[in-house]
């Protein structure tokens, strides 16, 4: 029977009833071969903690089973049910199966196990050396009866507990694998590291590395080391700071490009440990030649000789082994140059064997020493060690050489500038303008000669084909002048309402520019106050703007009888900005507007005024048409009234132009200047003021006049009542501790002034002027007829020409006896011209030339004018034949200079008679013409006329234009020449350029001045600078130039008429001798 539930009827029945009774029964199998499966265990019953089991029961027999679950107590009912085992231990589950019929139970253990959780093997070194112990950590954040088993490189297996550390030390290079196997019944982990193990590097070295290679040869460089597997090498080439190579192999080529210092950076490393060596090789070019220099090859024994070995091609760290083939020890250098003295004359072979690391070469010279005839000179520079000049300046240095009194030589003297602070540096000298002379002892640089800043001055001396060459320097720093703003018109004008106020700033300039190459300038204007109050300003509109060079302002604006003060600002780029201002007062009514310009100032660049300064001020009127008529005044800043007259003034105070006579004013005096004009067609006086600020003179210091023999004996000091025999006895001044207060830098000049004087003719005479504050000369003798004295001034001045008279002196001067072995005392003049003279001509002693030719001529001349005998005519012509060669072959360069020779001249011709020497005519002619182009460039409106050269000249041409006529006086038969004999036209000659030296002197005249008058002994020369009107000579004029000469009154129109409204040049000569003793006149226009 199946089992199941089963329907039971039973029927009971009988012949009456029956009864049928039913149940239904239950069919059941007996249970048997009760078991259960679980899930997530393995066969050995080991389950993890954690893990859902899922339990299911089997029978083999048996139905409608009733199925219980029991585990630690709890019951769970059901075929299938889950378990989670929290804990890590053996756990017994056991299952009742039962059902009506019969029952079965199961047990059954687990063992529950936790999971490797967290496993992590640490190492304390991922690189290591070998012999060098790891320690090797296990650590694991969970499981249970886990089995940890360590393997290295499959030779070392290790049995570890947990968290427990395993020290191993590796024995071979090697990388290194450690495998971790964590097991128990419910995991199992693997973990793997490497360990890296290395040898250190050690012993690195470069191989092929030397001190020094040459430029372009291929070197092999090789990294070696003791120890170290693996490794890698770095090379980095770095050659002097410039391109830098890398390499990473073993072993590498190099080229080096360049001379330098080569630094080789070899780096050779592994994970473990790197080791680093520099390497420091110096790249040298190969030497191929030399080529020795000696500087003097030829020279004097005990000077130094200066040798230099010029390398090629240029290397650094070269040395040098020098054989001087005087039988010395050979010397060893780390230069190329050496100085080397001989100590004995000859001729010597100089050898030089010259070696850098890489090469060597050979040079060898030729030195010629021989011995010096006489001791050696001394030379300086004035103004040493340091001297300061203004730019917008001319500036004389001078150099002073003693020669101790070696005259066997002919010497040479050379001024060069360097474009450097430093006296040692070789640099090539500057070029300097073709007109500078650099090969005198006194150096004139003319302004904008330099720019601004720092140079040195060489003087330098040597002999005439003679090996030396001595050199003094100085520092020269040249100074920036500062702008120079102008307001036109003056300090102070007075301005009419009727009119535009412009106010022009064109005239401001830069004064360390030519006049002609100005750069940009900046402007700026402001009103700086008014009479009535700064704030009065602010009712003005500057119509042109205040960075205009003009300022212009409507009339409207302006308020009658205030004061207005403008200030203009310039400036430009690298200079600091200068101001002026100007004080404008405003008038109603058509007056004259008035104008001044200090025309002396600007051609002199000097805006200050001292007691030697020449002043020439001009007025004008912007709008006079009618008769117009000046008044000048003068007052100190103290209101001191300054007179102008005749005595002042060389135009009186009466018109529209002022030149001041030099010495008027005064030293330390600043002066205010007005002009009134009235003219006839307007209203009232127009007026305008300009203010000339004082420049001092020098001051502080004092002078002292000494003299003493050619033996040098002193024999007085400042003393009076002294006795000099001139050519024999010097005077020496001495000055000190002057300086030119504000700008005590600048240089100073001083100047020895001899005046002699009888009845009412006096010659003055510049015996010295020069930038050294000491000197000594030979001084001209005094005329006999006043006891021979003469008068000695020393003056000191800066560099505007304020000057003071340090010292004046009365003193003794006679003529000198003339040594026993000479005849007379022409006959040891004659003698002093043929060699001392001669002698510092060929030496190029300018300075000592004038001094020494102005004594002997003076000399002669004064002998002349109380005894001489015929035999002796010959040595006085030899002695002025040879003080007129000597004067006129040097060379003139400033004004100065001619000062000097026109003076020395001028008495070389006095005594005509005895100056027939025509070589001697004809070059005084070419030097007055040389003076005549230098008094052409300096002579100009604004500068002071030189009177005293003009005399000079004019009495020089006097005396040429003398001579031929007394040559041929009386003598005037015969048939007229065609052409002139010589001595004629050296007198027309002298004749022509007496006009031109007028003319030329003319241009420093100012219209209506008073007539420039010079006088000579044999010619006289008047001009006159004027308008028809004023010329001189009209037929009633008494002038003493008139005696013999007059213009009719008629010719007043005509030359009116002429002049077109220009001045008039008017000259007029008086000759005492015929410039033309021949008849031959060559197209001159003569007026009589």
């Amino acid at each position: 029977m199946s089992p199941g539930l089963k329907l039971v009827t039973v029927e009971v029945f009988n012949e009456v009833s029956s009864k049928v009774e039913s149940k239904i029964v239950s069919v059941q199998e007996v249970i048997s071969g009760l078991r259960f499966n679980a899930t997530n265990v393995t066969k050995q019953g080991y389950v993890a903690t954690g893990d859902s089991v899922s339990l299911q029961g089997e029978v083999l027999t048996g139905t409608n089973v009733t199925w219980t679950w029991q585990f630690k107590g709890r019951t769970e009912m059901g075929r299938n049910t889950s378990i989670v085992f929290q804990e890590a231990k053996t756990a017994t589950v056991t299952v009742n199966a039962t059902n009506d019929i019969n029952g079965q139970v199961v047990s059954r253990e687990f063992f529950v196990q936790d999971k490797i959780k967290g496993l992590e093997l640490r190492a304390s070194k991922k690189f290591a050396a070998v012999g060098e112990k790891v320690n090797l950590t296990v650590l694991m954040a969970a499981g249970s009866d886990v089995s940890l088993i360590l393997n290295i490189s499959g030779d070392t297996t290790v049995t570890l507990q947990p968290n427990q550390t395993y020290s191993h030390t590796f024995t071979r290079v090697a990388t290194h694998m450690v495998n971790l196997t964590a097991q128990n019944q419910v995991s199992l982990i693997k973990w793997h590291l490497q360990v890296e193990v290395m040898e250190p590097v050690q012993g690195l070295s470069i191989q092929g590395s030397s001190d020094a290679i040459p430029v372009g040869v291929r070197r092999l460089f090789a990294a070696n080391i003791l120890t170290g597997k693996p490794v890698r090498f770095l090379w980095t080439f770095d050659l002097h700071h410039h391109a830098m190579t890398m390499h990473m192999t073993k072993e590498v080529f190099y080229t080096p490009e360049e001379p330098g210092l080569l630094t080789i950076y070899l780096k050779a490393l592994n994970t473990l440990h790197s080791q680093n060596v520099t390497k420091y090789i110096m790249v040298q070019n190969q030497l191929s030649a030399a080529v020795l220099h000696a500087a003097p090859v030829d020279t004097f024994i005990n000077k130094t000789v200066t040798l230099i070995a010029h390398i090629t091609p240029r290397s650094n760290s070269v040395t040098c082994l020098w054989d001087f083939g005087d039988s010395s020890t050979p010397l060893h250098t780390n230069t190329t140059t050496v100085g080397y003295e001989y100590s004995h004359p000859g001729q010597y072979s100089v050898q030089v064997n010259c070696s850098n690391l890489v090469s060597w070469v050979l040079a060898q010279v030729e030195i010629s020493i021989s011995v010096l005839e006489c001791e050696e000179p001394e030379v300086q520079v004035v103004q040493a060690p340091r001297l300061a000049i203004w730019r917008s300046q001319p500036t004389l240095v001078e150099a002073s050489v003693d020669l101790k009194g070696c005259l066997h030589y002919g010497a040479q003297y050379l001024w060069q500038i360097l474009a450097t602070p430093s006296c040692d540096n070789d640099e090539g000298p500057i070029r300097l303008p073709v007109e500078v002379d650099v090969r005198r002892l006194q150096l004139s640089l003319p302004k904008m000669a330099l720019a601004a800043g720092n140079y040195s001055l060489v003087f330098s001396m040597s002999y005439e084909g003679v090996p030396l060459r001595k050199a003094a320097c100085l520092q020269l720093s040249v100074m920036a002048t500062r702008l120079m703003p102008i307001i036109e018109g003056g300090t102070y004008r007075v301005w009419s309402r009727t009119q535009d106020l412009k106010l022009s700033a064109v005239q401001s300039y830069d004064p360390n520019m030519d006049p002609d190459r100005q750069s940009l300038l900046h402007y700026h204007w402001e009103c700086q106050g008014t009479s009535k109050g700064a704030e009065h300003c602010s009712s003005l509109n500057f119509g042109l703007g205040t960075s205009d060079p003009v300022l212009g302002i409507s009339g409207s604006e302006l308020e009658a009888g205030v004061e207005y003060t403008f200030r203009l600002t310039i400036s430009k780029d690298g200079m600091p900005p200068g101001s002026t201002t100007q004080t404008v007062l405003v008038e109603s009514g058509h007056i004259p507007m008035v104008s001044l310009e200090c025309v002396s100032c600007k051609a002199q660049s000097f805006y200050e005024v001292s007691q030697n300064s020449y002043v020439y001020l001009k007025g004008t009127c912007e709008n006079c048409h009618g008769f117009r008529r000046g008044r000048w005044s003068a007052m100190t800043l103290e209101n001191q009234t300054l007179v102008l007259d005749s005595s002042s003034t060389t135009t009186e105070s009466d018109g529209m132009d002022l030149v001041l006579r030099q010495g008027v004013l005064l030293n330390g005096e600043s002066y205010n200047f007005t002009l009134h004009v009235t003219d006839e067609s307007l209203d009232g006086d127009g007026a305008a003021s300009i203010t000339l600020h004082s420049n001092m003179p020098p001051a502080g210091g004092e002078c002292h006049l000494r003299g003493g023999g050619e033996a040098g004996m002193e024999y007085g000091k400042d003393g009076e009542g002294w006795r000099i025999r001139t050519l024999l006895d010097r005077v020496h001044f001495n000055c000190s501790g002057y300086s030119d207060l504000g700008v005590s830098e600048t240089p100073l000049l001083y100047s020895l002034l001899v005046t002699r004087c009888r009845d009412d003719y006096c010659e003055e005479f510049c015996v010295y002027k020069g930038s050294s504050p000491e000197h000594s000369a030979f001084l001209p003798p005094g005329f006999s007829s006043v006891q021979n004295r003469v008068a000695v001034s020393i003056r000191v001045e800066d560099h505007q020409g304020a000057a003071i008279t340090a010292l004046n002196k009365s003193i003794e001067v006679v003529l000198p006896e003339a040594p026993r072995e000479y005849k007379s005392l022409p006959h040891w003049l004659s003698e002093l011209t043929d060699s001392k003279l001669k002698k510092l001509l060929e030496q190029g002693d300018s300075q000592r030339v004038r001094e020494l030719s102005l004594a002997l001529i003076t000399v002669l001349n004064e002998y002349e004018l109380t005894r001489h005998s015929q035999n002796e005519r010959g040595y006085r012509v030899r002695i002025r034949s040879n003080i007129t060669r000597a004067l006129t072959a040097l060379d003139l360069i400033t004004v100065n200079d001619i000062q000097q020779t026109s003076a020395a001249l001028a008495q070389c011709t006095a005594m005509s008679r005895e100056f027939i020497c025509e070589e001697c005519q004809n070059s005084t002619l070419n030097k007055l013409e040389s003076m005549l182009e230098i008094l052409q460039t300096d002579t100009k409106q604004g500068t002071v006329t030189p009177t005293e050269i003009a005399d000079n000249i004019l009495n020089i041409m006097g005396d040429l234009i003398h001579q031929p006529s007394a040559a041929v006086s009386g003598d005037q038969q015969g048939a007229l020449p065609l052409e002139p004999p010589p001595p004629s036209r050296v007198a027309a000659k002298a004749y022509s350029l007496s006009s031109v030296l007028m003319r030329i002197l003319m241009h420093a005249r100012v219209l209506n001045e008073e007539p420039l008058v010079l006088r000579g002994a044999e010619i006289a020369a008047t001009g006159k600078l004027a308008d028809p009107q004023s010329l001189l000579c009209y037929h009633d004029h008494n002038s003493p130039e008139c005696k013999r000469f007059s213009i009719p009154r008629a010719f007043n129109y005509s030359l009116g008429r002429a002049a077109a409204g220009n001045s008039i040049m008017q000259l007029l000569f008086q000759v005492e001798s015929n410039p033309f003793p021949f008849n031959f006149v060559a197209n001159y226009t003569v007026s009589t």
